[in-house]
């Protein structure tokens, strides 16, 4: 594979092409071996990790991999910018379905395996105090969590009602990762559809970057 110029564009637009010309062959005409529905959520997810895990060092003026810096200083200025914005106001992204809640600092943990996202917190997430949380969160806060529960695959596929899925289809997918302190999680909960519409913006926006 060849290096990109501005890695952290590049590669999102060029997974941003595969995604919207490969998903209506895979919601359509793939399905799972094991009987389990269409590919939809493993492509999403699959496609995701290029798209989102970005190597947000190169973006950092005090780290010393900051080299796309030296490329479009004015371009990394305005992708930083654009990660201190609430939620509310990134007007190309519609979250209005997203839900986010956090356990306690001192809560353990949460992962997944064996058990899937404990009960108490797939009732929260239903509730309208974590879909108003998720207004309170930075784009940098969501890419970060995308990117956390993406590399450490701590994602939960749950049903229509929002509850853990192993043999059904998805309609949700909730990231769960680390408190930046403390032992607690978080958790962003989002449909399957609101997914994949987020990647198609997002990976137009960071397609605007590439010169």
């Amino acid at each position: 594979m060849g290096i990109p110029k501005v890695y952290g564009a590049e590669i999102p637009a060029r997974g941003l092409t595969l995604l919207e010309g490969l998903y209506p062959i895979v919601e359509k005409s793939l399905k799972a071996d094991d009987g389990r529905g269409s590919l939809t959520a493993t492509f999403l997810l699959s496609m995701a990790m290029p798209m989102i895990i970005l190597p947000f060092e190169r973006f950092d003026l005090k780290h010393d991999r900051a080299r796309e810096i030296v490329i479009d200083r004015e371009a990394v200025s305005e992708f930083r910018r654009a990660m201190k914005l609430n939620m509310s106001d990134v007007d190309w992204i519609h979250c209005g379905n997203w839900a986010y809640y956090k356990t306690e600092h001192k809560k353990p943990r949460i992962f997944l395996v064996p058990n899937g996202l404990p009960e108490f917190v797939e009732v929260a997430l239903n509730e309208q105090a974590a879909i108003d949380a998720k207004n309170e969160l930075t784009l940098g806060d969501v890419a970060e969590c995308f990117r956390h529960s993406l590399a450490h695959g701590n994602v939960a596929y749950l049903d229509e009602y929002g509850r853990t899925s192993y043999d059904g289809p998805a309609s949700y997918l909730a990231f769960v990762c680390d408190l930046r302190r403390g032992a607690g999680s978080q958790i962003l909960r989002l449909s399957l559809a609101d997914f994949h519409r987020f990647l198609i913006v997002w990976g137009r926006w960071l397609q605007g970057f590439v010169n």
